[in-house]
């Protein structure tokens, strides 16, 4: 999903203070410095203007941002997006994983990952537990939790002057009923976005519609267009090594001999599940429909028999 946001823009994603690869040792986990972060990665970049993503805990500091640097900030993008943090500090079911991760870390990473992911993605919240486990310690990750539960930006909302869209999915059980859309409602002009499915990741379920949602917003016409357009940025990504992983080459190359996801599966020792998502991840970045094109393709750009 990731490597489609950088079709034929920059895509920069960076980890939040504390957490994956950036410093660790740190204590102050306030607005101000979220603010300073950010501020500081924008500088970094040679552009006039950005276009930023907040991601439900994240939502409120692109959105403060946004406020504050209106010049700097071309489009904004907020997926399930918390503004107020004391309300998730009040949700039963969060307040129970707050002290799990203080007496269970491992049981405390499995919980929140099924939590976030979805009960119904087995493989895919044992994978999200492996990446809270490397990028958070059990001795800071507290610290950061107090200090989402402190923002709120709900009066900032009116005074965001930026293209805005706000994408939701309305059965996610971690988010009240109603209150994405009233965010919605508060930004001048804001296009909501409604999708299918539970899980907090924006990357499950119909994460293709999701990225050509995103795509149209930001008049990215290499995954919106179709005919002439979409062949050039089919060719284009055909001809960088980095296009296709190792492992979706071999699934492109299985699919050409016609086996199903279930057969793909035991031939490389994988979920059916993972073989789903790996189809859908290959036709999107190829701007394919269907798996007979999927199968022309390999054959085409000479894909079969060279998955090792």
């Amino acid at each position: 999903m990731f490597e489609m946001a950088a079709v034929d823009r920059t895509f920069v994603r960076y980890d939040g203070r504390g957490t994956g690869l950036s410093q660790r040792d740190v204590e102050r986990f306030s607005l101000e410095t979220m603010l300073l972060d950010l501020d500081a990665l924008v500088g970094e970049l040679d552009a006039e203007s950005v276009a930023v993503e907040g991601v439900y805990n994240t939502g409120a500091v692109a959105i403060a941002y946004t406020v504050r640097y209106p010049e700097r900030v071309s489009h904004l993008i907020l997926w399930c997006p918390v503004v107020d943090g004391s309300v998730p500090r009040d949700n039963p079911q969060l307040h129970a994983l707050r002290r799990l991760m203080e007496d269970n870390w491992e049981l405390f990473t499995q919980t929140a990952a099924h939590a976030f992911v979805g009960w119904s993605e087995p493989e895919a919240a044992r994978q999200y537990a492996e990446v809270i486990r490397a990028g958070n310690s059990q001795d800071t990750l507290p610290a950061l939790v107090a200090a989402i539960h402190e923002l709120n930006v709900w009066e900032e909302l009116p005074r965001v002057r930026c293209p805005t869209l706000v994408l939701h999915r309305p059965d996610n059980p971690l988010m009240l009923a109603g209150t994405v859309e009233r965010v919605a409602a508060a930004i001048p002009n804001a296009q909501l976005a409604l999708f299918e499915g539970s899980s907090t990741v924006p990357y499950l379920g119909d994460w293709r519609a999701i990225v050509r949602t995103i795509a149209g917003f930001l008049g990215m016409t290499a995954l919106t267009r179709t005919g002439a357009t979409g062949r050039r940025a089919q060719r284009l990504l055909s001809m960088k090594s980095e296009a296709l992983t190792p492992r979706e080459r071999e699934v492109v190359d299985l699919v050409a001999r016609g086996l199903t996801n279930r057969r793909i599966a035991e031939e490389l020792f994988l979920a059916e599940k993972t073989v789903e998502n790996h189809v859908g991840r290959i036709l999107v970045k190829l701007d394919l429909r269907s798996r007979t094109q999927l199968a022309a393709y390999a054959v085409e750009h000479g894909l079969t028999g060279k998955a090792a």
